[in-house]
């Protein structure tokens, strides 16, 4: 497995989520927290909170503000497009912070603009 970078973390955030990719890359005690929801601590669960979240997300990463590794760690800034109940498009700012144990993801962290988004429902 080759180390997470940020050109690696930007394809591994494309959409739609390519589970593989993410197995590949997520080490055997991934932990995942988005926005501020509890942390997620089984790796399988982890990717399943990741998949569900994408799900929910038009856009991801588009065009990154900007991104870079320090030691062990990649961060990105980013928008997250998604729709909200009325159908606009909508986005907010989000911070993503990659950790890794070697090559592999062991803790990945999506923190979104404190402006809550949207239930699940009110998306349809």
């Amino acid at each position: 497995m080759s180390p997470l970078t940020p050109v690696t973390l930007r394809q591994l955030m494309t959409l739609p989520m390519r589970r593989s990719d993410w197995e590949r890359a997520a080490g055997a005690h991934l932990q995942v927290r988005i926005a501020n929801a509890p942390v997620v601590t089984r790796r399988d669960a982890a990717l399943d909170q990741v998949e569900r979240f994408f799900a929910r997300v038009e856009t991801i990463g588009e065009g990154f503000w900007a991104a870079w590794r320090l030691d062990e760690a990649v961060f990105a800034e980013c928008d997250l497009g998604y729709r909200c109940a009325y159908g606009f498009k909508r986005s907010v700012p989000c911070a993503v912070i990659a950790r890794l144990a070697g090559a592999a993801l062991i803790d990945l962290r999506l923190h979104c603009d404190p402006t809550p988004l949207p239930p699940p429902d009110a998306l349809d």
